[in-house]
């Protein structure tokens, strides 16, 4: 249980955190409705140790295990959405290999840009490879031994035949060759799976700005397709990209790992949805000592149909997408159901009872939900209920307010939320 001290220190958090902290990661792929990498970062430094696992049963682009790999920590994270576990393996594996070498991201940053110049015919220089590290096969070979399930594995979801004639309606004729030509791992001659990885989360994070219907997420979940095809700079926004996700890292403050902490897996990525009657995949050997998680919100976001784009040029169609959409928690397109915040809170809770399995004793669970004032109360006290009778009990309850800046669209806005946390 949490003993007085750490209490105290969370007590006199700034939680809106105003001053945002130093040397945090930051999501590489836009994603609706993601907390900030401030709250895991406090989380897990008050409530879990190096080489302990860290679990977020609901990932996300992996905002929380980003935060756990930095800080030395061994992170799993579940997610339904393709789209979130890719962000969430990319930017998780990068991290990773900065905790391990950082010269090694350095090398795979020129490589890919070097790649990219030529890709776009800007130099028709091949990328030389560093004497001692072979990119088509070292950078695999480390994290294969690290990270969960390994990059060739992972790759393998990410490879189908995209699905051109639903994507034609979003792009600009010359924008969709130019996106294709990125999505095409032999055009970028890697003879890597995790450098693929990179990759296919760097097309998948620019389709939204290399298309033609940049109002909001909204119109695109809700399939708002443009009215005027505009030509975008997609070799211009894809180059952008790899240089803030290079800048990111260098302002990243790792723990470097020693060569004892590398004989095991520090990152698990699982695709699952928590309907499913089936266990989660490649579940880690240890049990997590510290949840922390944010769950989708009865009514505010279609996680989901927000990444259509990025869902279509996987291979996924929309036949695919509305299975997909079936079993989302607490879907904005479900808001209109008499009985949607009543399933929502049941399948929350149901979820809970499988996440609690793969906790310890002693261990902690944190959930930010919305304030009570939001009308999602209904969700809190089914999390709650669950939790005492599986015998956890309340150690703290803190409100926070949530930056209006990103919530721009009011009808997806919940102003407060309530951090929740839990002992066992």
């Amino acid at each position: 249980m949490i003993t007085e001290n750490t209490k105290r220190q969370l007590e006199v958090v700034d939680w809106d955190f105003s001053v945002h902290l130093p040397g945090l990661t930051k999501s590489i792929h836009w994603y609706p409705g993601t907390y900030p990498s401030d709250l895991p970062a406090t989380l897990i430094q008050a409530l879990s140790k190096i080489d302990e696992l860290v679990v977020d049963p609901y990932g996300g682009v992996g905002t929380t295990g980003l935060e756990a790999i930095r800080q030395a920590r061994k992170a799993w994270l579940l997610e339904t959405n393709p789209i979130g576990c890719l962000a969430a393996y990319a930017a998780g594996g990068m991290v990773l290999l900065k905790t391990i070498d950082s010269h090694l991201v350095s090398l795979v940053f020129d490589h890919l840009k070097l790649r990219l110049k030529t890709l776009s015919g800007e130099s028709d220089i091949q990328p030389l490879l560093d004497e001692d590290f072979s990119l088509s096969a070292d950078i695999d070979n480390i994290m294969q031994d690290v990270v969960s399930p390994s990059p060739g594995v992972f790759l393998e979801n990410y490879l189908n035949d995209s699905c051109d004639d639903l994507l034609s309606d979003w792009f600009e004729d010359d924008s969709l060759k130019k996106v294709m030509k990125l999505n095409n791992l032999n055009n970028w001659k890697l003879n890597s799976s995790f450098l693929g990885v990179i990759v296919k989360a760097m097309v998948s994070s620019i389709l939204r700005a290399c298309s033609s219907q940049n109002k909001s997420w909204g119109h695109i979940a809700d399939n708002v397709k443009p009215k005027l095809l505009i030509r975008k700079d997609v070799f211009g926004t894809a180059s952008r990209w790899l240089t803030r996700f290079e800048t990111m890292l260098k302002k990243t403050e790792v723990t470097t790992l020693t060569p004892k902490q590398l004989n095991g897996t520090r990152l698990t990525i699982s695709l699952h949805n928590w309907g499913d009657q089936d266990s989660p995949s490649n579940v880690p050997e240890q049990p997590g000592v510290l949840l922390v998680t944010s769950p989708p919100y009865a009514g505010a976001i279609d996680y989901t149909l927000a990444q259509r784009l990025s869902l279509y040029i996987f291979g996924f169609a929309d036949a695919d997408v509305s299975r997909m959409c079936q079993k989302e928690i607490g879907a904005r397109r479900k808001r209109f159901l008499s009985t949607s915040h009543t399933d929502w809170a049941n399948q929350l809770s149901d979820a809970l009872k499988s996440q609690l399995s793969y906790l310890t004793k002693p261990g902690h669970a944190v959930f930010v939900l919305p304030h009570k004032d939001a009308g999602r109360d209904i969700g809190t006290q089914a999390l709650t209920d669950c939790l005492i009778d599986s015998n956890w009990s309340k150690v703290i309850e803190i409100d926070r307010s949530i930056r209006q800046v990103r919530a721009r669209q009011s009808w997806t806005s919940i102003k407060r939320e309530t951090i929740h946390i839990f002992g066992n």
